[in-house]
């Protein structure tokens, strides 16, 4: 079949079923991919169907200048695609979709309009996922719900631990899908204190559903739901609107050094326009970039490297503080964590919670302090519950204080009633900072 056809349903189907006989016949691999173009519909209704319909000549034919004559390339409808790979094992099957995602990667420019989009493909093999098309359709088309639910913007082959994802109920994920517009979401804020003298720095803003039915969610509740429909994407741009909004109202109150940090999820740091949409909301409340501290958790930021430190030189060069969230769960390569622009590193709860009692914890937090010290970043310790969890901590060297020690995550209305109660705070023992090295048992 030429390289510049494209084939119906029917006719891949016929090809399927061939290339199936033929593999059975002669113990042969081959792969089944299916492939769709990340968020089509926002090009559509953004630039108009016309610009839509360009868009996919153009990227059916980058797809195409991937492919060699035994394969053949069908489109399903919208912007969903199937490919048909003989003769083709793992390997080759990987370093394929590698390069029709770096292909589909390069901007497009379409009528004077620069446009950016991804892909998310998922593939199955045959005779290792299936002996069947309808088997390795339903392993392809997992796969490919996988790297969805990752954020999007990749591929991946098919393994049985996809099949470990329990599925969402319909009518949870249709009240989820109304929530924005319904205004059930809020912002709640836990604050951060600077060690030893326990002045309030600022807050997180962490993200609450009031459910009309349950009541009060948190994030591990729906953040998961959020991720896999795509949704995570508008209600980001909510969070990040919401909060400067806050940030501009305690401004008017007269507390000018509050900062407030705002988390990134993966889908939403992979945004082209992730940068102009929080400088948009900076302008629009007329606030300093110092005020915002953006976190990201360190697999975020090592997953692209060179774009992350694209776009974190970009917000540091702006003033804005990047803060890697949840620091030593990603086994990083050092180095490479070292390359990134950031200020802050969040020691993750988990280390912090035996830190009293579990001496290995308090080495690996220990060893944390020391590479972000060595860095020129300060240290925030988030989940800290008792008195002994923030003496070692100060006295390791954190620079700031967070958790149910001190507050637990309040709605603004409460931010008062905190203020009012902050002498008692400040009445607790001052524990100075000292070095670690001479004050620690490790």
């Amino acid at each position: 079949m030429p390289r510049s056809y494209l084939a119906n349903r029917t006719q891949i189907d016929t090809r399927l079923q061939a290339c199936l006989r033929h593999s059975k016949l002669h113990q042969q691999h081959f792969a089944l991919v299916f492939i769709d173009l990340d968020r089509f519909k926002v090009v559509n209704d953004t630039w108009g169907h016309h610009i839509g319909d360009q868009l996919l000549i153009a990227s059916t034919q980058r797809i195409y200048s991937c492919l060699d004559d035994s394969m053949t390339l069908a489109r399903l409808g919208g912007d969903e695609f199937i490919l048909l790979v003989p003769d083709c094992n793992q390997q080759a099957i990987s370093a394929l979709l590698a390069r029709i995602s770096d292909a589909i990667g390069d901007p497009f420019t379409l009528f004077g309009h620069t446009i950016r989009v991804s892909l998310s493909a998922g593939s199955s093999i045959y005779p290792e996922h299936g002996s069947t098309l309808h088997e390795l359709k339903v392993k392809a088309d997992m796969a490919m719900y996988h790297v969805k639910q990752a954020g999007r913007n990749g591929w991946a082959i098919y393994s049985p631990q996809m099949e470990a994802i329990a599925d969402t109920p319909p009518t949870f994920l249709q009240e989820l899908s109304q929530a924005l517009e319904r205004n059930q979401f809020e912002l709640w804020y836990q604050p951060k204190y600077t060690a030893g003298d326990h002045s309030l720095t600022g807050f997180e803003a962490l993200l609450r559903w009031h459910h009309p039915e349950r009541g009060m969610l948190l994030p591990a509740e729906f953040l998961p739901a959020l991720e896999e429909t795509g949704l995570i994407i508008p209600v980001g741009r909510w969070v990040i609107q919401q909060a400067c909004l806050q940030l501009h109202q305690w401004t008017l109150q007269g507390n000018t050094e509050w900062t407030l940090a705002v988390n990134l999820s993966p889908a939403q740091f992979e945004q082209h326009d992730i940068i102009d949409v929080v400088c948009n909301a900076l302008a629009q409340y007329q606030l300093s970039p110092a005020c915002l501290t953006l976190e990201l958790t360190e697999s975020t930021a090592l997953k692209n490297l060179k774009r992350s430190i694209e776009i974190l030189n970009a917000f540091s060069a702006l003033g804005i503080t990047v803060s890697i969230d949840d620091f030593g769960t990603g086994y990083s390569n050092i180095l490479m964590l070292k390359s990134l622009p950031a200020r802050e590193l969040k020691i993750d709860r988990i280390f912090v919670k035996d830190i009293s009692e579990n001496s290995k914890n308090t080495k690996i937090v220990s060893t944390i302090i020391d590479i972000a010290h060595s860095m020129n970043m300060r240290v925030v310790a988030e989940g800290i519950e008792t008195q002994e969890q923030e003496l070692l901590l100060t006295q390791m060297g954190c620079s700031m204080l967070q958790g149910f020690l001190f507050a637990k995550p309040l709605p603004a209305h409460k931010i008062h009633e905190l203020i009012q109660s902050e002498n008692s705070i400040k009445q607790k023992p001052v524990v100075q900072p000292l070095s670690h090295r001479q004050s620690i048992t490790l």
